[in-house]
């Protein structure tokens, strides 16, 4: 499966732009598992949630299509033979500036490839700027958030996730989010609170800087 997974473009999945949230650092019990596991679910957790993050990144500072996938195929080539000698040591930083500082070498090889392409050169100088540093983490952010939300939907009934859908994610007023569901504004709060805990909590699981006790 993993094998599949890298070597076959990666596909990027439609973009869902819900807004910023202040996320921490990748679980290492993902990194935990990919490390563990050659193929299966594991895998495919990182590719979905960092397979966004690195095409995107790529895609903002302007890289072909063609490159910006087979960025994300040198990437995860680049994971799947190293992370099995990763430690996860918080205090040497965290992984998703590992896999910012991995992805700049490849395209840094890519450049060189071309005989040191000027184009993709004066992009490497802006993604290495701390705005390309900032913009990176954003992209996590926004990527952990976007497999949270599908992940919450996914374990609740369609009308819940409406309701939070509704109220969460488009921030209309819980009066008008009842009116429009036939529903009473508690039944409104009580939804909301408990889909934004569930949400919560699956943000975490994805990218908590501490393991878990």
């Amino acid at each position: 499966m993993w094998g599949f997974l890298v070597l076959t473009r990666y596909r990027p999945r439609q973009p869902f732009m819900v807004g910023k949230n202040d996320v921490p650092s990748t679980h290492p019990s993902l990194l935990a598992r990919i490390r563990l596991e050659h193929a299966g679910p594991a895998w495919m957790e990182f590719v979905s949630l960092y397979g966004p993050v690195i095409y995107s990144f790529a895609k903002k500072h302007n890289l072909q299509e063609t490159d910006a996938q087979d960025l994300c195929q040198e990437v995860f080539l680049t994971v799947m033979s190293q992370i099995k000698d990763f430690t996860y040591s918080p205090e040497k930083g965290r992984f998703r500036s590992w896999l910012y500082r991995v992805s700049i070498s490849r395209i840094i090889d890519m450049a060189r490839s071309r005989k040191n392409d000027p184009t993709l050169l004066s992009h490497i100088s802006l993604m290495e700027s701390p705005k390309g540093v900032s913009e990176w983490d954003e992209l996590f952010q926004q990527s952990v958030l976007k497999s949270a939300l599908e992940w919450v939907r996914a374990q609740c009934q369609e009308e819940h996730w409406e309701v939070f859908r509704m109220v969460w994610v488009e921030k209309k007023p819980a009066q008008e989010v009842a009116a429009a569901r036939n529903l009473a504004i508690a039944q409104v709060y009580l939804i909301k609170s408990r889909l934004a805990a569930r949400l919560e909590e699956e943000v975490h699981r994805l990218s908590e800087d501490i393991p878990p006790i």
